[in-house]
């Protein structure tokens, strides 16, 4: 995979409003609440769904463009998009029709099962992507490369393997 370092924010695939409403459809349906699922919420499962399959699949699923907002990752167009929906015919269940490949249905069912309620209660089996909003400033775009870096300091064995590289490049003195 070839990495941009100026970012990716598409996710690989132009976005694709139908995909859009449709997943979050389908995520509304398998929410305990139903059609009361929260924007917050819902932006925040639409977020791991899109950066999990960049990661995986390398393509979002929607090429929705997410922001770093104060209550989580929120996708640019999700009030418009959620208008759509109410519109037409309201989050009540996913139409069936969701031309969504095996792997990202694999990747919305893990995204499903392994994020915390909104309120914080439980754990995350996803924390990986918890902080890559907040890499960048508040209200701008989240590139969706920011999912391949990590945001845990570095272990010491890691720290000592660079030390050693470097000093073998000469690019570190070591004091005697």
């Amino acid at each position: 995979m070839k990495i941009d370092p100026l970012g990716d924010i598409t996710g690989s695939r132009p976005y694709d409003g139908e995909r859009f409403r449709r997943l979050a459809r389908h995520l509304a349906g398998r929410s305990d609440q139903g059609a009361a699922l929260d924007a917050t919420k819902l932006a925040r499962r639409l977020f791991y769904c899109d950066f999990l399959a960049y990661l995986e699949l390398e393509s979002s699923i929607t090429g929705a463009t997410y922001l770093n907002d104060p209550r989580g990752p929120r996708p640019e167009r999700l009030d418009g998009e959620l208008a759509r929906i109410e519109a037409s015919d309201g989050m009540a269940g996913d139409d069936g029709g969701a031309p969504f490949s095996r792997a990202e249905l694999a990747i919305v069912e893990r995204v499903l099962a392994g994020l915390p309620e909104a309120d914080g209660s439980g754990e995350s089996s996803l924390p990986h992507l918890d902080p890559v909003c907040r890499i960048v400033p508040e209200g701008t775009p989240v590139a969706y490369e920011l999912a391949f870096v990590s945001t845990d300091p570095p272990s010491e064995e890691a720290i000592r393997a660079g030390q050693e590289v470097a000093e073998r490049l000469g690019l570190l003195a070591r004091a005697q």
